[in-house]
């Protein structure tokens, strides 16, 4: 669990964690539960390094499997990016920023105008967002899509039955073995990511994609 860095932050116990096999099966008559944090509070849980749990680790590590962490439990005013709160108390900003995740929102101003976007944060005032429109100007591209999760851009030039040849944007020439391919797109249009921050003042309406 994890709260907002902040000065609001208060440490309410350190607890040792006890474990057989490198930590991965607990002890669980040696070890505590977390307290809960009140209400209007979240908990942030930090490992720290004690010179006993490496004494205890080095000794019963080698004698019987044994590790011995700590953990710092702090008790932290409830921010808005804090992921454990109490979901009959959250705060409209909590809920906002947890529905957001969700997917895109179509953003409706006071002026009338309504555009759809991607809530990727806010604050006390303002709402940033960032929608991906398409490039007129780039054009058209080819898309590699190789198995290691890596894209490449370009102009497809020519291809065999081995591999593919593409034109990247640097205009350098680059071969690609077709057994690292995964998919190719020929001819997909460009997109360009625009950032924008509105006022929250400015805003009528906010409907998020897939909810009611």
């Amino acid at each position: 669990m994890a709260a907002e860095s902040s000065n609001s932050c208060k440490l309410q116990s350190s607890q040792s964690y006890w474990a057989f096999l490198g930590g991965l099966v607990p002890i669980r008559f040696l070890n505590s539960s977390f307290p809960e944090p009140p209400a209007g509070q979240t908990s942030r849980i930090t490992e720290t390094a004690q010179w006993h749990d490496y004494t205890v680790t080095i000794l019963l590590g080698w004698l019987l499997a044994v590790t011995k962490r700590t953990f710092l439990v702090e008790f932290c005013e409830e921010g808005l990016y804090a992921n454990h709160w109490n979901e009959n108390k959250e705060s409209i900003d909590q809920k906002l920023y947890r529905i957001a995740m969700t997917g895109k929102v179509t953003v409706q101003l006071v002026t009338g105008e309504s555009f759809t976007s991607k809530l990727v944060g806010f604050d006390s005032e303002n709402l940033f967002l960032e929608a991906k429109l398409l490039d007129e100007k780039a054009g058209l591209v080819d898309r590699a899509h190789l198995k290691d999760g890596s894209i490449l851009e370009g102009k497809l030039v020519a291809q065999n039955e081995h591999e593919i040849e593409m034109e990247t944007k640097a205009n350098t020439l680059q071969f690609v073995v077709k057994s690292r391919l995964h998919r190719l797109e020929l001819r997909v249009p460009v997109q360009k990511i625009e950032k924008k921050t509105v006022l929250k003042t400015d805003v009528a309406k906010l409907s998020f994609e897939g909810l009611e």
